[in-house]
């Protein structure tokens, strides 16, 4: 505990505010303030507009006990420093800080995984984020962009003054630990379209959006005719269901407030989508000890992923192959799961059918 003053390094919270009344007041912190077991904590408190310090003296039969701990410490400038007591007797100038258990803060994961790129002399802002909370963030390596600074909060912000690529390592640190990942950050001269390519299938809902690397707000149009069953908003955003499969190259203009940039895209729509189907409704019976295979037919757009449930001891599936030595005798109602692109677009449902499997001893 400190003798002579309450200052410290520097404070880790800064907070202000207006009291309009006299009286016992509580203040929620705008964020969390980890402490460290065995470090000294000091609470300050400065007062503007007035040029005494409040205290509250005994009064009777209401504060009788008023009293100034020690520790505690009154500056009328913030430099020269009294230790409380010497305030003055029979009263007290009263401030407690309320700490909490937090047993939420656990080691640090940095959960960005990519930032976009940049553009020349354009501002820009992005925020790495952690989990783990009480992050403090650091660069361990590398460079940003010339322009651009990394603050407390893990933003990255700033106007870029060169162009180029720029890689470095961020680390986010607390008291359970620490995490580290690479960045890059491309500062372009103009802007480029984020994708070039689209896939889809006929017939399929259809819906994704043209947009410009810098992140500028553009009037978007097509200078060639949209694939069949598609249309194209002013804002971007291409929606419809394609009627025609094939593969088309179309080319569009992004108009900024300041520029043009045309691009060629590319659309592949593929054959409608079907689900699966299973018509395989029995299988061959099969004997306790014997080599057993069989097949099961399931038809639809591949590829096409299967499960099963209840196959006998003994045997085992890959795919719609059905191999092994049956170990056990007795009927086996077999469920297959049939899952594509198809059932996941309406909601993820599987195709599934039952399938009789008979398994016999050996004959006597």
């Amino acid at each position: 505990m400190p003798s002579s003053s309450p200052l410290g390094n520097s404070p880790a919270l800064t907070q202000s505010g207006t009291i309009a009344f006299p009286g016992y007041h509580t203040v929620d912190l705008s964020s969390a303030v980890e402490l460290t077991e065995g470090k000294y904590l000091s609470v300050i408190v400065k007062m503007y507009g007035i040029d005494y310090i409040p205290v509250e003296r005994k009064i009777s039969n209401y504060s009788d006990n008023v009293s100034i701990e020690t520790g505690s410490f009154f500056s009328y400038n913030g430099d020269n420093w009294t230790i409380g007591a010497k305030l003055s007797t029979g009263c007290n100038a009263c401030i407690k800080a309320f700490t909490v258990t937090n047993n939420t803060i656990t080691a640090p994961k940095i959960t960005t995984s990519y930032l976009p790129d940049g553009l020349l002399n354009k501002t820009y802002s992005q925020t790495i984020t952690a989990s783990g909370g009480s992050i403090t963030w650091s660069i361990t390596s590398g460079n940003l962009p010339d322009g651009l600074k990394f603050d407390s909060t893990g933003t990255i912000s700033g106007t870029p003054t060169k162009k180029g690529e720029f890689e470095f390592t961020i680390k986010a640190a607390n008291s359970k630990g620490n995490d580290s990942a690479a960045f890059k950050i491309t500062i372009n001269e103009k802007s480029t379209f984020n994708k070039t390519s689209f896939s889809s299938y006929v017939g399929s809902t259809f819906t994704e959006t043209l947009s410009l690397s810098g992140g500028e707000t553009a009037t978007w149009k097509a200078n060639d005719t949209m694939p069949a069953g598609l249309k194209l908003a002013k804002t971007g955003i291409i929606t419809g269901k394609p009627t025609k499969e094939g593969t088309f190259t179309i080319s569009f203009t992004a108009t900024t407030s300041d520029s043009e940039i045309t691009e060629d895209v590319i659309f592949t729509i593929n054959a409608k989508l079907v689900k699966p189907t299973i018509s395989t409704s029995s299988l061959k019976n099969g004997t306790v000890g014997d080599e057993y295979e069989a097949s099961i037919i399931v038809k639809g757009t591949d590829p096409i992923s299967i499960t099963s449930e209840g196959i006998p001891d003994g045997l085992t599936i890959d795919g719609t192959y059905i191999h092994g030595t049956p170990a056990k005798a007795g009927t086996y109602p077999i469920k297959i799961s049939a899952a594509n692109t198809a059932t996941e677009l309406a909601g993820g449902t599987p195709v599934t059918k039952n399938i009789k499997l008979v398994i016999k001893d050996h004959a006597p």
